[in-house]
């Protein structure tokens, strides 16, 4: 299980990722930040059945640079629009890898595909918030915990990518 946690940039604003829709790994969303590494970064993955989210996070400052899906068996398609409101739309927003872990559980992995959203599920936790800004926004819980990844898609790249998921 990896913990993520969202706080808010003291120092530097945190730069828009880059996202990037493809048939052979659906998503990869990439900050800036990941581009400026001059060591790996440090690697944490979520797999459920033969699904794999992968995170990379910054080997000092453990935010996270890089989220990598690898489509699980089954993505539940959904013929309508998610529409995730951001209740405190914030572009400076950063999610790291929480330094005191919880106990360990089994992943989870959840992948849905929206109209409007490929929305990753890493936990069984309700989001009751969204945070960050297009074109990735986070589901946090109502116990502070960042569950959930959507990442915004044009009608093609959601074909392109439902077309290998079937």
């Amino acid at each position: 299980m990896v913990d993520l946690v969202a706080l808010t940039a003291t120092h530097d604003a945190v730069e828009a990722p880059a996202v990037d829709f493809d048939w052979y790994v659906p998503v990869t969303v990439t900050w800036p930040k990941r581009q400026r590494l001059l060591e790996p970064p440090v690697y944490r993955q979520i797999s459920w059945h033969s699904g794999l989210l992968e995170l990379k996070f910054h080997p000092r400052d453990n935010d996270l640079v890089e989220a990598v899906l690898i489509f699980p068996d089954q993505v539940d398609i959904e013929d309508h629009a998610l529409a995730p409101a951001p209740t405190d739309p914030n572009p400076s927003l950063i999610y790291r890898l929480r330094q005191k872990r919880g106990a360990e559980g089994p992943d989870f992995l959840h992948v849905t595909a929206h109209l409007d959203y490929l929305c990753v599920r890493f936990s069984t936790k309700v989001v009751v918030t969204w945070l960050g800004t297009d074109p990735v926004l986070f589901g946090q819980s109502s116990d502070g915990d960042v569950v959930s990844m959507c990442v915004r898609w044009t009608e093609e790249e959601r074909r392109r990518v439902l077309h290998i998921a079937r």
